[in-house]
């Protein structure tokens, strides 16, 4: 035993290391040690109750008769409270409401089916109140607006911000009414005002109107901020003073810039590149609006971090092959070169059509070969990508033990004028040597002719390529009719390449509404596709248990060969 810690804080260090697994045996685990005996009853209660995805399993909390359960078809139960509890019945609520650290569940990694909390349990509960913060705790609130029970949505917001909120995370919302745009508002910039301690801030709701006193409340009283995210409405931008307060921040680490208001008139731009000061001096992830690559690249010039981890840009014109090459080149000069993990394009709308100048070569996207140890790397501007064999092969290389998410030009549907460069064979090898991509996002040729005669005779050369793939886009890649047996050998392939595949993506067969400048739908590349995916996830589903059966007899096999060696 450590001379300095007594036995509690030992037990509690103990307990929050289950806690850190997050996984369903350590909660167990944590559950039945509560039982066990009292010094271990509290701790392991702290943290049972520390982190919630809603307020619905502290409303369970009150007797029987005064609420309800709700279930959706995928299982997650909505609690009902049917009216206001009365003053006896409080205090078992309020002893677990003190443990609770974290609220929601939209940004965390609970596990469905979850249990949430109808939004009028807040009106309820502020009719008879006991005390004046029910979440005394409370260090991260995450709020989504209700359009169906406005009034009582906002009430939850206020219920949530209490004295030791650090971590504020308001959803994206596209529903919100200007009045509650306003209330919102309000709520956030009282709480702005009597807060010192705000570490995080996050409003993604684009329909909030003047956004510039909420941000310099923010700033005024909370130099220390790490994160600041204001999406608002375009139309009434931040004042460029408030940009450059924002841009001043000692230890601002996240946040979301308009370049072209940052930098302001050619003037103002000059001004800002003959300060003494540093701007942006611990930044590590941004989102940058631009007009163009080239406002963009001014606005790089003005980042003094020298270890920023992520970049996500979003321009409104689609780039030409020059520009993109402009682009990375530039980040490639840039003082956090070396430590960039997570790069992200995008464009609002898309390039003309039949004009070459806008293809986005391999040999452009190559440069991007240069940034070691990528983790995602997202190219999603509305203009053709034409990755080839020979740049997967140099990006798994490259990046083979550390990418998660490796997604070119598979967004937007647009019908490619030449067949993809890259080829089942090349998508293979780069899938495979990847081991901890998940999600994947390439356009290919899915022609099987080279596979179609092994198949044919029963044999499966790619049964031991296996990757953790979960998703997999395939962009506007086109069967182009292939026969039924080539779909079925297709399908083979992918359930053999990704055994662990839950979402297989065809932008021809595709839900959400058709975007500006796609082409139109495709209903016989739609059946194809569908046949595909049907057929891929039955396949993988045998694959799988074909995989335990032969763990299975390795098992049996190695206990008859300990029983051989024993007689």
């Amino acid at each position: 035993m450590h001379p300095c810690l007594q036995v509690p804080e030992l037990v509690d260090m103990i307990f929050r290391s289950f806690d850190e697994l997050d996984s369903a045996p350590s909660i167990t685990a944590l559950a039945r040690l509560a039982r066990t005996c009292r010094l271990f009853s509290e701790p392991a209660l702290d943290i049972l109750w520390s982190r919630l995805p809603s307020i619905g399993p502290l409303l369970r909390l009150f007797p029987e008769e005064k609420w309800t359960n709700e279930y959706d078809a995928g299982g997650s139960c909505t609690v009902r409270l049917l009216g206001e509890p009365d003053d006896e019945e409080w205090p078992k609520f309020l002893r677990h409401a003190a443990r609770l650290r974290v609220l929601g569940h939209l940004n965390t990694e609970f596990r469905p089916p979850l249990i949430l909390a109808h939004t009028l349990a807040f009106t309820y509960l502020e009719i008879r109140r006991p005390v004046e913060w029910l979440f005394p705790n409370l260090r991260c609130v995450e709020w989504q607006f209700d359009p169906d029970f406005d009034a009582s949505s906002i009430l939850a917001l206020c219920m949530m911000l209490s004295p030791r909120v650090e971590d504020v995370m308001v959803m994206r919302t596209t529903s919100l009414p200007r009045w509650a745009a306003a209330d919102l508002l309000d709520e956030l910039r009282k709480f702005a005002l009597s807060h010192t301690n705000l570490q995080h801030l996050q409003v993604h709701c684009t329909k909030l109107t003047h956004p510039t006193p909420l941000v310099s409340d923010v700033i005024k009283g909370n130099r220390g901020i790490r994160t600041l995210e204001v999406w608002h409405h375009l139309t009434e931008p931040l004042s460029r003073e408030t940009w450059l307060e924002i841009a001043r921040l000692p230890r601002l680490e996240k946040t979301i810039v308009l370049a072209d208001d940052f930098l302001g008139s050619e003037e103002e731009q000059q001004q800002l590149l003959k300060l003494s000061e540093p701007l942006f001096p611990s930044l590590r992830h941004v989102t940058v609006q631009a007009r163009d690559v080239a406002t963009f690249c001014r606005y790089l010039d003005c980042i003094h971090s020298s270890f920023m981890e992520g970049i996500a840009l979003i321009i409104t014109e689609a780039p030409t092959n020059e520009e993109v090459k402009t682009l990375f080149t530039k980040l490639t000069k840039h003082r956090s070169h070396a430590s960039l993990r997570y790069l992200s394009f995008n464009s609002a709308f898309a390039c003309p059509r039949d004009d070459d100048s806008y293809i986005i070569t391999a040999d452009t996207l190559r440069l991007l070969l240069s940034f070691r140890d990528l983790k995602s790397c997202h190219v999603a501007f509305h203009c053709s990508a034409r990755p080839d064999d020979a740049f997967l092969s140099d990006a798994a290389t490259a990046w083979g033990k550390t990418l998660a998410l490796f997604d070119i030009g598979t967004g937007w549907r647009r019908r490619s004028t030449q067949p993809p460069a890259v080829t089942l064979m090349g998508l293979i090898a780069f899938a495979s040597r990847c081991s901890r991509l998940a999600q994947l996002g390439v356009e290919f040729n899915p022609n099987v002719a080279d596979f179609q005669e092994a198949y044919d005779a029963g044999e499966r050369p790619c049964l031991h390529t296996f990757s953790h793939i979960s998703r997999f886009c395939t962009g506007t890649s086109l069967l182009g009719g292939l026969e039924e047996p080539q779909i079925i050998t297709l399908a083979g392939i992918l359930s053999d390449l990704f055994p662990m595949l839950d979402d297989l993506v065809s932008l021809w067969d595709r839900e959400e509404d058709m975007l500006i400048d796609e082409d139109s739908d495709d209903e016989d590349e739609r059946e194809d596709w569908r046949k595909v995916k049907s057929l891929t996830k039955r396949m993988a589903t045998i694959r799988m248990q074909e995989r335990m059966w032969a763990s299975l007899r390795g098992e049996q096999d190695i206990i008859m060969a300990g029983e051989e060696l024993l007689t």
